[in-house]
């Protein structure tokens, strides 16, 4: 269960570029909690040499971002790779008559001086996916790549941390669209900072509470409680299409995906397996620590 918990806050304009708040919080942040911080995952924005290298060296921090495409940066790592020729399939995806329909391969690219002002040599995971696209009759290519300052075990796991931003970027976006934490008309700094503030503590501590509270209720059932408490709908499903959700039975939501179209039903049964594929290796490096 993955709770997003609020450790700060920037307030500043909405059109303040995040890199400046970054550059506020995360030393205010390793200063009060030193130790506390362990690795920073983070969007193209912010890619800077001299700030990446600060919140490694200084505060002891890793970062893993991923390159921008029309960088040079990106480019050069994808030109090492292709002439190391050391690429590992992560994801094979088939349809009902066996055809390959779906590939990605990856490979590390180490030891990269990618940023001026960076004084550290970073570790690049190169990715290349081709899908078939029925509807075009035609293979799409997409190419994509992360930098970090720590080497990973493999490609593999490099990817499935990354995906927890998109985790991480769901809540806020549950937190944006539907707490109303900018629903504020008034005029007043104090005012707007008090209504953002107070959300922020509600609903961490909602989620220290909901998390808390799941898992000793877990510890006090057996299994045959829990598969009473299924039969009698108390588990539900959470779809999301945009800004709206929907609350299915998991019977009711089974249905929906056996008569989905061959083509989608594989979209989902994908994202399906890459959900699966990152919480094993989640739950495997916990394990291992």
């Amino acid at each position: 269960m993955l709770a997003l918990l609020s450790s700060g806050y920037d307030f500043g304009p909405g059109n303040e570029d995040e890199l400046v708040q970054a550059k506020n919080l995360v030393p205010q942040f390793c200063k009060r909690n030193p130790g506390t911080m362990k690795e920073l995952i983070v969007d193209r924005g912010y890619i800077d040499g001299p700030w990446v290298g600060e919140v490694k060296t200084k505060y002891g921090v890793d970062v893993l971002i991923p390159l921008k495409k029309s960088m040079s940066d990106f480019q050069d790592a994808f030109a090492i790779a292709n002439r190391m020729n050391q690429w590992v399939t992560t994801e094979l995806e088939k349809d009902a008559a066996g055809e390959v329909i779906k590939k990605t391969v990856t490979t590390h690219v180490g030891e990269m001086d990618l940023w001026q002002g960076c004084p550290l040599k970073l570790n690049v995971y190169a990715s290349k996916t081709e899908t078939w696209s029925s509807k075009k009759n035609a293979w799409e290519y997409r190419d994509w790549a992360l930098a970090s300052t720590k080497p990973y075990p493999s490609e593999k796991a490099a990817i499935a941390r990354y995906a927890l931003r998109d985790h991480v970027e769901e809540r806020f976006k549950q937190l944006k669209c539907f707490w109303n934490i900018s629903k504020w008309p008034s005029p007043e700094r104090a005012l707007l900072e008090s209504q953002v503030c107070f959300i922020l503590m509600t609903y961490s501590l909602l989620q220290l509470y909901l998390r808390r509270h799941d898992l000793q209720r877990l510890t006090r059932r057996a299994i045959q409680t829990l598969r009473q408490e299924e039969s009698l709908g108390k588990d539900a499903m959470l779809v999301y299409a945009g800004e709206h959700f929907g609350v299915l039975r998991p019977d009711d939501y089974s249905l929906i995906l056996v008569d989905l179209e061959p083509e989608p039903r594989q979209r989902l049964k994908a994202i399906f397996e890459k959900q699966r594929e990152v919480r094993l290796t989640r739950d495997s490096h916990r394990l291992v620590r």
